[in-house]
C-alpha cells in the first residue's frame, strides 16, 4: 500500500544507517580483493516515546496495510545536512524518501498501564 507515514504521533528520534554493496572474496594465499557494487542505501530505526493504544492505533493500521516489505511509502526522515532543526510533524529539517519495512516480522512492547513501546526498522527504496 502506498501512503504517507503517519506524521502524529510523531517518532522521539530516527537512528539512521547506510550500507554500501560491496563484495569481497580472500585467496589461500590472503590476498583480500574488493569490489564495489555502486551502490548504497539508507535505513532507520524510529523510536517513538511510549504510546497509549489509541495514539498506537493509526501506526498499528499503516504498518498493518504494508503487507511487511510488501508495501511503500513516503516518509519525512533527518536530513543530516539541512541546518534547520529537525521537527518530524512538519518536515523541518527532514527529508521526504520513499521508503519500505526492513522485515516481515514487526514487534511492539505492551506493558503495565497499557502503554506500548515502539521502534519500527525501515530501508530506502532504491
Amino acid at each position: 500500500m502506498a501512503g504517507q507515514f503517519p506524521t502524529t504521533p510523531a517518532f522521539a528520534k530516527a537512528k539512521p544507517s547506510k550500507k554500501h554493496f560491496n563484495l569481497s572474496s580472500e585467496s589461500i594465499n590472503g590476498r583480500i580483493q574488493t569490489r564495489s557494487l555502486g551502490a548504497s542505501r539508507r535505513a532507520w530505526t524510529l523510536v517513538y516515546p511510549p504510546l497509549t493504544r489509541e495514539q498506537f492505533a493509526p501506526i498499528y493500521a499503516f504498518i498493518d496495510a504494508q503487507e511487511g516489505t510488501l508495501g511503500e511509502f513516503t516518509i519525512n526522515v533527518p536530513d543530516p545536512l539541512s541546518a534547520d532543526p529537525i521537527d518530524f510533524t512538519t518536515g523541518s529539517g527532514c527529508i521526504n524518501v520513499t521508503a519500505k519495512l526492513s522485515n516481515d516480522v514487526q514487534e511492539y512492547d505492551q506493558s503495565a498501564g497499557d502503554l506500548i513501546v515502539y521502534e519500527v526498522d525501515i530501508v530506502e527504496k532504491l
